[in-house]
């Protein structure tokens, strides 16, 4: 007689298990990949002044369907989750944390549908409801400028601005930027000034706590730091003193720390090389350190260490000490219902800090590290693209002058091609010529926030490592590095130190 197979139990899934990114990649879900568009094919047309606003259309715009089944594969992924969870804090924590991404998808939904109705002559009524709803919950998602940090950011630009001799090729751009000036007959007003003149952004020069943290963090990667250099010294020995740091040595030298730090490869963290990117990043969705194909070589070993620290000692290192906890959304990021919900504007802050921290050179605050602020904030009070670009290739370009510098055609085309590009990014996913179609309607720009994650992380970065300077703190900065999550959110430190506790 024969006896059928018998058939192993169906073993339920871990919560780290069905909330990873490799098997839920929902849980790493990031607004902007969805927010591609035909920005560059209208540049050279918008800076000679062919439009006042471009038209934007984004490809992925065409079929949400994706979106609807991520909605849903989050919503199943928190409800498993959450019910093999017996802490009750814990739960809460998880279902925060995939309603964010959640929120996410639905925001992007949102965008989506503006540009439908916009495209295909919807009514007003109907586009003003979408358009303030997209607006509310962006703001929920990625915050709205602080008075503070704005007008901080405003001083530190206007200094630097009113400190300098200006030529009289330059003079000119300086006045139009105090008392405003006119484009193709139009009024174009003058730049925003803070409220407050006092407000100052925190110091990079003669900064005792950032020297104290830097010497703490780099005693921390002290292997991380001797691997970078063997390997830098073993490539100059094979390819000479001239040798510089190309994307696929990029690649080999993270592998080699992943593999360093991360020996069993239990967290899933990973190095990728895309041929078509320029940038060097963080992908969390992936769970990985993008290298692109086309980005441009590093070229001394104290840079290459620098890099590995902002992608993998933090960004990476976060990730995986985070899924080592009792909270594994730790290891994905922690999002809570709190005034600030995310971890990842302190996360972002805290690796450009480090990076700079422990360099050459004393950073200083720069129209580029401003910028994303200030023209959001300028956005946010009513100017549109043409406005917000008009102002900015003008600071951008008298920020870089010496003194009695003239300006030349060549600077004016190079600061109005970048101008461009930033302005871009904060309106991606937005119809910034909602205004020239329905003129006299008062339509309100709206604006993509994320961008505001760059300035702000940095106080909030800066601020908590002068914290725990003051306090000799030398296990809160060994702390940060034990999940994605923000110190500086009460509710956030409280779940850190209880899942370090369990």
């Amino acid at each position: 007689m024969s006896m059928a197979p018998e058939i192993a139990p169906h073993q339920p899934r871990t919560i780290e298990e069905i909330i990873n990114p490799h098997n839920l990649p929902e849980a790493g879900f990031q607004s902007y990949t969805e927010l591609v568009n035909n920005a560059l094919d209208q540049r050279e047309d918008f800076i000679t002044g062919k439009f006042r606003n471009p038209r934007f259309e984004h490809r992925r715009f065409r079929d949400m369907s994706a979106l609807d089944k991520g909605v849903i594969a989050l919503g199943r992924a928190r409800e498993e989750a959450t019910d093999r969870e017996p802490d009750s804090v814990s739960r809460e924590a998880i279902g925060s944390s995939l309603a964010f991404r959640m929120a996410e998808m639905e925001y992007v939904k949102l965008l989506g549908q503006l540009e439908f109705l916009h495209h295909e002559g919807g009514n007003q009524e109907e586009l003003s409801e979408v358009q303030e709803q997209a607006r509310q919950l962006g703001h929920e998602l990625y915050g709205r400028p602080q008075p503070e940090i704005r007008d901080a950011a405003l001083n530190e630009l206007w200094n630097i601005l009113d400190s300098k001799t200006y030529h009289p090729t330059a003079q000119v751009l300086y006045d139009e930027l105090t008392d405003g000036f006119t484009w193709q007959g139009q009024e174009m007003p003058a730049m925003l000034r803070a409220e407050d003149g006092e407000v100052r952004l925190p110091r990079f020069e003669k900064n005792e706590a950032l020297e104290w943290a830097g010497e703490q963090i780099i005693e921390h990667n002290a292997d991380i730091q001797a691997l970078v250099q063997e390997f830098w010294d073993q490539k100059v020995k094979e390819c000479g003193e001239e040798y510089v740091c190309g994307p696929a040595d990029i690649v080999e030298v993270f592998q080699a720390v992943i593999n360093l730090r991360d020996p069993d490869h239990t967290s899933g963290v990973t190095v990728k090389l895309v041929e078509n990117k320029t940038a060097l990043s963080w992908e969390s969705p992936e769970m990985a350190v993008v290298v692109g194909g086309k980005r441009a070589p590093i070229k001394t070993s104290d840079e290459l260490f620098r890099k590995v620290l902002h992608e993998f000692g933090v960004h990476g290192q976060r990730s995986i000490n985070g899924l080592k906890t009792k909270l594994p959304v730790l290891g994905m990021g922690l999002f809570t219902d709190t005034p600030r919900p995310d971890y990842l504007t302190f996360e972002e802050g805290l690796a450009t800090t480090v990076e700079e921290m422990i360099g050459d050179t004393v950073p200083k605050w720069t129209a580029a590290k401003l910028g994303h602020y200030i023209n959001i904030s300028l956005a946010e009070q009513g100017a549109d693209f043409r406005t917000v670009f008009e102002t900015a290739w003008r600071y951008r370009l008298l920020v870089k002058l010496k003194n009695n510098q003239e300006v030349t055609q060549e600077m004016i085309d190079e600061e109005q091609w970048m101008a461009y590009g930033s302005c871009v990014r904060i309106f991606r996913g937005t119809q910034p010529d909602m205004a020239d179609s329905r003129p006299g309607v008062g339509v309100a720009p709206l604006t993509f926030n994320k961008d505001l994650a760059y300035l702000e992380g940095r106080v909030l970065a800066m601020r908590h490592l002068e914290s725990l300077y003051a306090n000799q703190d030398v296990d809160g900065v060994t702390r940060l590095f034990a999940g994605k999550y923000d110190p500086t959110n009460p509710k956030q430190q409280e779940l850190m130190m209880r899942a370090l506790a369990a």
